[in-house]
């Protein structure tokens, strides 16, 4: 079976990685901080059931910016029942929100793993790996031909593996402690201000 620790997107991860710790503290900060503040923004939502504001936020995350998800799952517990309609994202977001249990509803091993980060699970399987995190891992911007060969079946796991395999390489050599979901989000953040076609620029929290 194919593992991630010898593979050279595990070095084009932690080379990127080496690179923040050395240059931009902000990343490092903003990332490694980037899950505990969406479970905080979950928490404002629904103070009484922070797992539920999680699926709705991680239900209504494909396609759409952090800020946009923010502002919708906000629509959602206004009463809005029209967001996106006829939106499979919506419909599951509204599912969610009249009781169902997240992992019940959700699908697709990217926003399964993005509810469990926000609720603060950091195991192997919980890597949120997006179109940025792939690109990483390959050290240039992919086409979505790449990615999905990435992110399909169990090669997302194994993408998610890569993450943890670079989180224990950086830990060894900066003494740090960083998981896997955090080496993701820290890269991420640096991914986007610097090296992503469309520049989204700045922390999508507005920090």
């Amino acid at each position: 079976m194919t593992t991630a620790k010898n593979l050279p997107q595990v070095r084009n991860i932690t080379r990127a990685m080496r690179t923040i710790m050395l240059t931009d503290d902000v990343s490092v900060s903003q990332g490694v901080t980037w899950y505990n503040r969406a479970r905080a923004h979950a928490a404002l939502l629904d103070p009484n059931n922070v797992s539920r504001a999680a699926g709705i936020l991680a239900a209504l995350s494909p396609l759409n910016s952090w800020p946009q998800n923010m502002r919708l799952a906000s629509e959602v517990y206004a009463g809005n029942r029209s967001i996106g309609y006829m939106s499979n994202g919506a419909n599951k977001a509204y599912r969610i929100f009249d009781g169902e249990a997240p992992l019940d509803v959700l699908s697709g091993n990217k926003v399964r793993s993005f509810y469990l980060n926000i609720i603060g699970d950091d195991s192997v399987e919980t890597v949120t790996v997006d179109r940025h995190a792939v690109d990483i891992a390959c050290g240039r911007v992919c086409n979505d031909k790449v990615r999905s060969h990435w992110t399909g079946g169990k090669r997302y796991w194994l993408t998610a593996q890569m993450y943890v395999r670079a989180a224990q390489i950086i830990n060894s050599e900066f003494n740090t402690e960083f998981t896997g979901a955090q080496i993701q989000a820290i890269t991420w953040v640096w991914w986007r201000k610097n090296k992503a076609q469309a520049n989204h620029g700045g922390d999508e929290f507005g920090a």
